[in-house]
């Protein structure tokens, strides 16, 4: 009898670790799946280039499934209500914008994000976590091959073909490889693994250059110079250094195509309009135009992405000015997407998205964090740079990274690691 009692419990006991197992590798092939993907919309939403996609339809049924798992706490909670608040408090002062169908859709794909966040927290470690890091790497640096050696490349080398892995776009592909990379690099260095650091971030400059993601490029050598902080003392003059004599003796002999990449650009906007934009947003007027207005693409005499930039963050703003209720308006925010999906501007987005106190809220949270775990602040000041001038937590998948990289460096699971 105790015999066939210890079989039962034995089979029990190797059933559970069984499904376990299962679970986890199921979750692996998901995860890794809404990662690489590339996006396509099985249902179509009038008027908004997103829709429906596959991965919306996988969290769906992830979180349904996960529910019972989920557990909020206090930091969340209030993350969760503010967001709400903003979002409910957008229908008295706009209900008929014609962002209106934004603000529905950012708000529900921020709760697409806020619960998956919850229940890869409870389903994931960070050895899973780990691998589909270095999964990713691998699969979008084979697709950033395959562009490189397509004959769309080929044909056309200047800075206008640019690689975008299955991701929407160079900036996406860039920043999501980048946010985990911090992963990779967090693991190994805790090993004293430097060569698999060193080979994981070969791939990643490899992808980067391939994307000519200006502020990503700025971003990691700024990250790492910081770390390495007495190396900016020799780093930065080499650098202006090799500028200056690419300019003035080589630039006539030796072909190189950098003319996305060109400082000149953005200097000739700023000396021909800096004052005048200045001017303009001192008394209040944030709208600088569309396209030719400040900007004619045929002379490529200013640089076609800071006057992009600069007209959309004054877009925003004046969106949030023209506000029936204003002050309310600069407080709270105007709702989640109350300006359209496309916002070059993390910060300009917090701010117009969520007011004065969500953008306060939001830096004081992440110097909180800077300041009481060591292990994050690499991953804090490339975010923090990137937010400058790129939209880093609405594109899902640079938002389903940063969720990994949340899941990796929480508390319970980062103690855990460093116990093993």
């Amino acid at each position: 009898m105790k015999r066939t009692i210890s079989k039962v419990s034995t089979s029990n006991f190797f059933f559970k670790i069984n499904k376990k197992y299962i679970s986890q590798i199921l979750f692996f092939i998901l995860i890794l799946f809404i990662l690489n993907f590339p996006k396509v919309n099985l249902i179509g939403i009038g008027g908004i280039s997103q829709g429906i996609r596959i991965d919306d339809i996988l969290i769906l049924l992830i979180v349904l499934t996960n529910l019972h798992r989920i557990s909020i706490d206090k930091t969340k909670l209030i993350i969760f209500c503010y967001i709400t608040f903003t979002y409910l408090f957008s229908f008295i002062h706009q209900s008929d914008s014609i962002y209106s169908k934004y603000i529905h859709l950012h708000y529900f794909k921020f709760l697409e994000y806020f619960f998956l966040y919850l229940v890869l927290l409870k389903k994931l470690n960070q050895k899973l976590i780990l691998k589909i890091a270095i999964y990713t790497l691998i699969i979008q640096s084979l697709f950033v091959l395959s562009f490189i050696f397509s004959d769309t490349f080929l044909n056309a080398i200047s800075l206008a073909s640019r690689a975008a892995g299955t991701t929407a776009g160079p900036w996406e592909l860039t920043m999501m490889l980048s946010v985990l990379y911090f992963i990779i690099y967090d693991y190994f260095k805790k090993l004293g693994l430097n060569f698999f650091i060193f080979i994981s971030f070969l791939i990643l400059c490899f992808a980067i250059f391939a994307a000519k993601s200006r502020i990503v490029i700025i971003a990691i050598i700024i990250t790492f110079m910081l770390r390495k902080w007495k190396l900016l003392f020799l780093f930065f003059p080499v650098l202006t250094l090799g500028y200056l004599l690419y300019i003035n003796f080589l630039k006539s002999e030796v072909s190189l195509e950098l003319g996305y990449f060109q400082i000149q650009t953005s200097l000739n906007f700023l000396r021909d309009y800096g004052y005048i934009i200045i001017k303009n947003w001192m008394s209040g007027d944030f709208y600088l135009g569309e396209g030719g207005t400040y900007f004619d693409k045929s002379t490529l005499i200013y640089d076609p992405s800071l006057v992009g930039r600069l007209q959309q963050w004054g877009r925003y703003l004046e969106i949030m000015i023209n506000s029936d209720l204003k002050i309310m308006a600069i407080l709270f925010g105007r709702g989640p997407g109350s300006g359209g999906v496309i916002n070059d501007g993390m910060y300009i987005k917090i701010l117009v998205d969520f007011g004065l106190i969500g953008l306060i809220g939001y830096l004081a949270f992440m110097i909180t964090i800077f300041i009481k775990k060591k292990e994050v602040r690499l991953l804090i000041i490339f975010i923090s740079i990137c937010c400058i001038t790129l939209d880093f937590y609405w594109p899902t998948k640079i938002a389903y990274s940063c969720i990994l990289a949340l899941c990796y460096f929480d508390k319970k699971n980062y103690e855990a690691r460093i116990r093993h």
